[in-house]
């Protein structure tokens, strides 16, 4: 009974987990796509028809809109459908020079592939677990990730631009007074919704209002992964190499580059490009009675 009532124990904790996490990616991923979504509805029915005129510059600024939102949602879609799993689930005697065995799945893995604790799989050059992707970047994905925040952190930044010249012109002048200040802070904003009627706040203001605080959050943090993931791959790195300090896969900028966004280089932060990666000069040998590495 004791052995029974344990193992009923932790299977309990362990669908919790998983219940979990399912709900975390959900969360990430709608609040992803509530975003985008708000933020095309701002801008083309709400802030381009008042701060564009002009039919050329409303022109380009669609284009622009239509250009940048294409580019984060296609690499999400991508960087999702693409994971880096390895589940072979072979035990090899002997094993290829430098491939680990991974006690959790019972398989050797080629070197720099992690047991990822949340995806519970071993992933091929794992990165980190990205809960927008609903999976792990590696091997296969890190191309798209790479794009994504990219566009994430210029498409937010865009849409402030957008919303502070609505609201500078429809709601309440941007300056440095406290009127203004405590009309753009959220309890001031919902002071004049409800009660002041300062700026004639209705629901389109006050729904661009908040999609410029989501804005302002995203792009800030999509900005950072871009940065911080093009500086680790630049040295030859994933995240977990860089925490442990490990160089010895480094060839040099441009060939580090090329790894990983092999075949198509600049094309990635054109359009997505749904094409399976296979890294040039992968950095392990490949048995013949292995097949898909």
């Amino acid at each position: 009974m004791g052995l029974l009532k344990s193992f009923w124990m932790d299977f309990t904790q362990t669908m919790k987990a998983k219940e979990n996490i399912t709900m975390i990616h959900f969360c990430c991923v709608g609040y992803f796509y509530l975003l985008a979504f708000s933020a095309l509805y701002c801008c083309l029915f709400i802030a381009f028809p008042i701060i564009y005129r002009h039919d050329d510059d409303y022109n380009w600024n669609l284009f622009a809109f239509f250009f940048l939102f294409i580019n984060m949602i296609g690499n999400q879609i991508l960087g999702t459908v693409y994971n880096s799993t390895y589940t072979d689930g072979l035990i090899l005697n002997p094993p290829p020079k430098s491939w680990i065995l991974c006690m959790t799945c019972q398989q050797h893995c080629p070197p720099r592939s992690h047991h990822c604790p949340v995806c519970q799989k071993c992933i091929l050059k794992r990165d980190h677990h990205c809960y927008f992707f609903m999976t792990c970047v590696g091997i296969q994905n890190l191309r798209y990730f790479l794009p994504f925040s990219f566009y994430v952190g210029i498409g937010s930044l865009y849409c402030v631009k957008q919303m502070l010249s609505y609201l500078n012109y429809s709601y309440v002048t941007i300056e440095f007074s406290l009127s203004a200040i405590f009309s753009y802070f959220f309890p001031g904003v919902m002071y004049n919704y409800l009660w002041s009627g300062e700026g004639n706040l209705n629901f389109d203001k006050l729904y661009c209002i908040l999609v410029l605080y989501g804005s302002v959050v995203t792009g800030i943090g999509g900005s950072f992964y871009f940065l911080s993931e093009l500086f680790i791959s630049m040295r030859g790195q994933t995240i977990y190499e860089f925490g442990k300090d490990i160089r010895k896969y480094d060839f040099g900028f441009l060939r580090n580059i090329k790894q990983v966004l092999w075949p198509w280089g600049i094309l990635y932060f054109l359009m997505p490009l749904p094409v399976p990666t296979k890294e040039i000069n992968a950095p392990w040998g490949t048995p013949k009675f292995v097949k898909g590495i």
